[in-house]
């Protein structure tokens, strides 16, 4: 997917990033180079694989739903692909972090053309920032040449879309939107995104609520788990805070005798029981608790008590 020169200019690109970084702390030299962290961090994309998958997530929440993801080699030209859409239309998509976006435009699409895949529209997505020349030239190359719609995505429009209703794609990508410019807790992306379940606990629970990270990852679901989570050199409590405010989907507390006397897990318990329909408690305790936040009292804890599998199945009910 890459030629030689660019690769060869991205490579001193690097260097001499990396010479002027040794000089300073990198998010002081992202703000000297760059005010927005969004656009230093996708032009300087060294992952082409994950920049496909961020593609094909970002354009799959917006007008292209149905879109599948082709990559690797022998692609034909095409990165992704809705072989026939809800209006009969066929669309292929292309992406490149080349810096000579138009010659890479121009190869896929001869490439397309070349091996009949005849999309009404193609979809060129590029780390470039293009003024309304490029993109006219762009256009009008691919309607003249070809015949087809060219839907073109240049880094502006990545970012509008990644500071707005597709934010929460940035803490899915950390190989491109990377901890030095969107810090982490416990190992995770503290860009806003609120697609992970929270199941938090003290030392004495550490068996239970690692078991039940592990089932429902094999459930499907993205989780975190205080036991497992890489804390060295945090505060766990400040994490665990940061954590329910900006990524939580949903707060699962293991609740036992030994945490009902952490004083630090009940403020957090408290904490994210102001969100609705947030917290399912994970009770191990032979009893109901009275030190319980008062809102969370009335819930109903899935009950591991009894059996731990049973627990569960409550849980994914």
């Amino acid at each position: 997917m890459f030629s030689v020169e660019p690769a060869r200019q991205s490579t001193r690109k690097c260097i001499a990033a990396n010479s002027i970084v040794n000089q300073m702390d990198v998010p002081t030299y992202a703000y000297k180079m760059s005010a927005d962290r969004i656009v230093y961090c996708l032009e300087r994309v060294s992952d082409y694989r994950d920049f496909e998958r961020l593609c094909s997530a970002l354009l799959a929440s917006t007008d292209y739903p149905g879109i599948d993801p082709l990559g690797g080699t022998g692609d034909g030209g095409r990165d992704a692909i809705i072989r026939t859409d809800g209006a009969g239309r066929r669309i292929v998509f292309a992406y490149t972090v080349r810096g000579d976006w138009d010659i890479k435009l121009k190869k896929d699409c001869n490439r397309v053309k070349q091996l009949n895949h005849d999309p009404s529209i193609f979809v060129f997505v590029c780390n470039e920032s293009l003024n309304a020349a490029e993109k006219d030239r762009a256009h009008d190359l691919v309607a003249k040449t070809y015949g087809w719609t060219l839907d073109l995505y240049d880094l502006e429009r990545l970012r509008v879309q990644l500071v707005g209703p597709q934010r929460h794609l940035l803490a899915q990508h950390p190989g491109i939107f990377t901890p030095s410019f969107f810090p982490q807790s416990g190992g995770q992306s503290l860009a806003e995104s609120r697609d992970t379940i929270l199941i938090d606990h003290v030392d004495t629970d550490h068996a239970l609520a690692t078991w039940l990270s592990r089932r429902l990852t094999l459930a499907g679901y993205r989780t975190w788990c205080r036991g497992t989570a890489p804390l060295a050199g945090e505060d766990p409590d400040a994490s665990v805070r940061k954590l329910i405010e900006l990524r939580g989907c949903q707060y699962l507390p293991v609740v036992s005798e030994a945490s009902l006397a952490d004083e630090l897990l009940l403020e957090r318990c408290a904490l994210a029981a102001a969100k609705e329909s947030f917290v399912l408690p994970c009770s191990c305790a032979s009893s109901v608790a009275p030190r319980l936040p008062s809102r969370m009292k009335p819930l109903t804890a899935a009950n591991f008590a009894g059996s731990w599998n049973e627990g569960l199945a409550q849980v994914l009910t």
